[in-house]
């Protein structure tokens, strides 16, 4: 496997008054092509600031970020969006679906983000697929205001994968499933990973993605180390 995505030497400080709290303090990791990896650590250690930095999402106080070479924070604003939409998925804690779309269009999104209208149109038949794969095909014409919580993280699930992205950010995905849903995602995003090769980068607490990730990496106190899990 080649590398697809490093960094080094990551800061991120936030200001508080006259206070600067340092939540990620010279963070360094190197992901592979192909490769699953989940970040756990305690509530508010950063995981999910961690993310967001390594997707281009905000820019760290200090340190770089490169994807497959290319420095993403010294690329132009257009450059690194264009990479975020088409390389990247995401899965947020907190789904950030659009509530005036249907669920069908809310999956379909990042395909016209990336290629216009055309590209929805050509990507509805994948969005109706993958909806399907996540236990959502009797949905597709609800809003998510419609939808339970546990939906809503399936609909975004099926989002973060529409583009067949490279490395996919996922922050807490079985979090708010039960036991056999999250299951069931689990094995979804492994056979995306083996059949696809996508990379996944996973904040977790649930033990069941730590046992199947090929490594974990651990935050606390703003470093990260890893060890092995298989």
């Amino acid at each position: 496997m080649s590398d697809l995505l490093e960094a080094a030497g990551l800061r991120k400080s936030y200001h508080q008054g006259a206070q600067a709290l340092e939540v990620l303090k010279g963070v360094g990791l190197v992901l592979q092509a192909g490769e699953v990896a989940a970040i756990v650590g305690p509530s508010g250690a950063g995981k999910s600031t961690l993310l967001h930095l390594l997707g281009g999402l905000d820019r760290p106080t200090d340190g770089a970020v490169r994807f497959e070479g290319r420095d993403l924070y010294g690329l132009p604003d257009r450059a690194r969006a264009q990479i975020r939409s088409r390389a990247f998925g995401f899965v947020f804690q907190f789904y950030h679906l659009v509530p005036e779309l249907t669920v069908l269009e809310n999956v379909s999104l990042p395909a016209w983000m990336a290629n216009g209208a055309g590209g929805a149109r050509a990507g509805r038949e994948r969005a109706a697929e993958l909806l399907e794969e996540v236990g959502l095909s009797h949905r597709l014409t609800h809003r998510s205001a419609e939808l339970s919580g546990g939906e809503q993280q399936r609909v975004a699930i099926a989002r973060a994968l529409m583009n067949r992205p490279r490395l996919v950010f996922c922050d807490e995905p079985t979090g708010n499933l039960d036991s056999e849903t999250g299951k069931s995602v689990l094995k979804l995003l492994l056979r995306i990973n083996q059949e696809e090769k996508t990379a996944f980068l996973i904040a977790t607490h649930e033990p069941a993605i730590t046992q199947v990730a090929g490594r974990v990496l651990h935050l606390k106190d703003g470093r990260l180390w890893d060890s092995k899990s298989t």
